[in-house]
């Protein structure tokens, strides 16, 4: 927000001189992956004079140092879906195992299961990420509980890959469940989409990217981290291009995103701000 605000102001002080009209999207909600959706539901792109020829973004990453960017021509941000699992066993003796059906049980082989499909399924080349982020099961300690919870995530750069998954997902936990004598449901949770940088920004994109930085600190590879951003939402309808922005101390001092250490170095604003100026003005100038 701190960047297109800057890229804003310094594009109004030129406006007159601008070859293009320029669209400002304050995207909200980016951490739980709405904002972009609400905006097109509200009639965004209906609300415009004219098409849009492309957007660009950018997002801060401490995985490189202030003064680095990643460009990539290819994937930017991987696809997202959530998962909600529900198990019902049985309760019981905690004395007498074989009288009742154990859902914690069930849960451990369906964790070990899932990391089959990642290191066993999956072409190791091939980036994919199944994580179980919560599991509640019982409420009092030392009983047995018969119904249990968990949610995670799945997400991949392939959304042909992404959908394999999901139903594999779906599979392991009929059959596990059956072969546990537990019943359970699975809710898919569909999030967003892969951005995948649109091949028409790409001369747009690398120009402004040359100006601002030296080659060497221009990584034009995919993210070795599957983050999700709904700008990739956008990108549905329109040409559309993002960044990760290096924003870590020449320290290393920052932790990662979602961590309570995560800072931004301050010196990665100017660029942050430049970055998307320059983006658009090469644009307008190949376009115009």
């Amino acid at each position: 927000m701190t960047s297109l605000l800057g890229a804003a102001m310094l594009l109004k002080q030129r406006q007159s001189l601008l070859k293009g009209d320029v669209l400002f999207i304050f995207q909200p909600a980016e951490e739980i992956t709405r904002g972009a959706q609400a905006m097109l539901d509200h009639g965004l792109w209906a609300k415009l004079p004219q098409p849009v020829d492309g957007l660009f973004a950018l997002h801060a990453s401490p995985h490189f140092p202030v003064g680095t960017v990643l460009s990539s021509r290819g994937y930017a941000s991987a696809s997202k879906t959530n998962f909600r699992i529900r198990l019902q066993g049985t309760t019981g003796h905690s004395g007498s195992p074989h009288e009742y059906r154990d859902v914690i049980a069930a849960a451990n082989l369906l964790l070990n299961h899932f990391q089959q499909i990642v290191n066993r399924e999956n072409h190791p080349l091939t980036p994919l990420v199944l994580s179980v982020h919560t599991i509640h099961a019982g409420d009092n300690d030392f009983f047995v509980t018969d119904s249990l919870e968990m949610t995670g995530t799945i997400r991949a750069f392939d959304e042909s890959l992404q959908s394999r998954t999901e139903q594999r997902v779906d599979e392991i936990v009929r059959h596990i469940s059956k072969l546990q004598g537990v019943t359970a449901t699975v809710d898919m949770i569909p999030e967003v989409p892969s951005q995948l940088n649109h091949e028409s920004l790409f001369e747009a994109s690398g120009r402004a990217c040359r100006r601002l930085f030296s080659q060497d600190k221009i990584l034009d590879r995919p993210p070795a981290f599957l983050g999700a951003e709904d700008f990739a939402v956008f990108g549905q309808d329109v040409p559309s291009y993002f960044y990760w922005l290096g924003t870590n101390t020449l320290e290393n001092k920052s932790e990662l995103h979602h961590q309570p250490g995560f800072i931004v170095d301050t010196h990665a604003i100017p660029l942050g701000v430049s970055l998307l100026t320059l983006s658009v003005l090469e644009l307008l100038e190949e376009i115009g």
